[in-house]
């Protein structure tokens, strides 16, 4: 479930025609790595952020801001930021976003509103 602001952001990235939404300068998709390293090396320091900062901590405070919503079931809570949930049993069906939908909205409340 991606916000509006979300939407906005990527459609405005650069891509030259690929598909892929971050794009290499040899125009091949880039690892997860590669973003975890630019992380480490560059955005964070470009967002004034502390070094201790990783970029797991940014999944894990999504996470926590959803498992403490009001509302929203702890399975998807773990779901969302891609943990496997206790008696959902989802291996063999194809997940539907909307599943996901009340905790992207409490990480949504938690960091923009």
């Amino acid at each position: 479930m991606l916000w509006n602001e979300t939407v906005a952001a990527l459609t405005a990235l650069p891509r030259g025609g690929s598909e892929y939404v971050f794009v290499s300068p040899t125009g091949t998709r880039y690892s997860k790595n590669a973003k975890i390293n630019d992380f480490a090396d560059t955005l964070r320091v470009k967002a004034g952020v502390d070094s201790s900062v990783t970029w797991a901590q940014i999944r894990d405070g999504a996470y926590t801001a959803a498992a403490h919503a009001p509302g929203v079931d702890e399975k998807f809570a773990r779901l969302l930021a891609g943990h496997k949930a206790a008696g959902l049993q989802d291996k063999y069906v194809r997940r539907n976003p909307e599943i996901v939908k009340p905790a992207c909205d409490a990480v949504y409340e938690a960091y923009f509103r």
